[in-house]
């Protein structure tokens, strides 16, 4: 069944009705419920596009500045956050995480190193101990936790994607070195480019933020997850 057509906003440079059209059918014939397309080409924003509700009833219109959990995509920036101190040479990428982290030197992992750790291959892409969504958002539980998991195979035989641990792990091990958490890092470099990110959205902005709506698509479309 088509979707109610939603509102829609921004700007398309001369010869890209195609890709607002496009962005449009998302929402008519593919069940989208809220989003925002930026494309810059050689420095130019050439398309700025929002539109759609930040929320599964509908009540909330999408604007030029909500903002939407972007997931592993933090995995990068946390990284960048780590990568800066090795730039810095406040620690190398071949320095054990225990050497900077006491705690992570359990369960067969006192040899992990940095660059390990970067790549995948702390040989923890889990954590042991069963926890709940509201653990997810304590630091502490979290990283404790972390510390106190037994490496899930002997360290540097295997890779595996760290899911939910990356964040953590390369966290804590930037919270170790400067004393500062991620987010706080994170700030000190968003901010010099005016960019709207953030590791812990403050109370403050947090009326911006789409929600995660876990909803059936129309039939015939796989399932998906919708911010």
């Amino acid at each position: 069944m088509a979707q109610i057509e939603p509102p829609i906003e921004g700007t398309w440079a001369p010869g890209l009705d195609g890709v607002r059209d496009a962005f449009r059918q998302n929402f008519i014939e593919r069940g989208e419920v809220g989003a925002s397309l930026c494309v810059i080409r050689h420095g130019e924003v050439v398309v700025d596009l929002w539109g759609g509700w930040t929320d599964q009833a509908r009540t909330t219109a999408w604007s030029a500045d909500t903002l939407v959990d972007f997931y592993s995509v933090g995995k990068a920036l946390v990284a960048t956050l780590l990568l800066q101190l090795v730039d810095d040479r406040q620690l190398t990428l071949d320095t054990s995480v225990a050497e900077v982290w006491p705690e992570f030197a359990t369960g067969a992992k006192q040899a992990v190193t940095v660059r390990q750790a970067l790549c995948h291959e702390a040989a923890v892409p889990a954590i042991r101990q069963p926890l709940t969504n509201t653990d997810l958002l304590d630091w502490s539980t979290m990283t404790e936790a972390l510390a106190a998991t037994d490496a899930w195979w002997p360290v540097g035989t295997r890779h595996a994607y760290h899911t939910n641990t990356y964040g953590f792990l390369i966290g804590e091990i930037v919270r170790c070195v400067t004393g500062e958490l991620p987010g706080e890092r994170l700030r000190q470099i968003a901010s010099d480019v005016d960019a709207d990110l953030w590791f812990g959205v403050p109370p403050t902005d947090q009326h911006r933020c789409a929600d995660v709506i876990w909803a059936s698509p129309p039939v015939g479309s796989p399932s998906t997850a919708r911010c």
